[in-house]
């Protein structure tokens, strides 16, 4: 995963993970661990980013200050991908509603 001359302690493991209400619960059978994901909250849609934009602006976003990006779901788990998108003209940010929330690409 990373150049060849670093090594990566990780494991494979399999998880259940759910939304806050527990309504949507996704098998992860096949997950790779790392002991860090190179990831920053600056990199997270805020709101006063979103009501920038008229077809993002109804959108409701949770406050996420101060929590730390700790999972990444990828195209093998399809299920737990995309339910909505929503996007505006070309050029333009898109939001995608997955089971878990609704992240925004700015």
């Amino acid at each position: 995963m990373d150049s060849a001359n670093s090594v990566d302690e990780g494991e494979i493991i399999s998880l259940e993970i759910s939304d806050m209400s527990g309504d949507n619960v996704f098998e992860l059978p096949r997950v790779y661990t790392r002991p860090t994901l190179a990831l920053r909250m600056q990199n997270v849609a805020s709101v006063a980013e979103v009501e920038k934009w008229p077809h993002l602006s109804d959108i409701s976003l949770p406050d996420v200050s101060g929590l730390k990006i700790m999972l990444l779901i990828g195209q093998d788990n399809p299920d737990a991908m995309v339910y909505d998108l929503r996007s505006g003209p070309k050029g333009a940010p898109y939001a995608v509603r997955t089971p878990f929330s609704l992240d925004c690409d700015l």
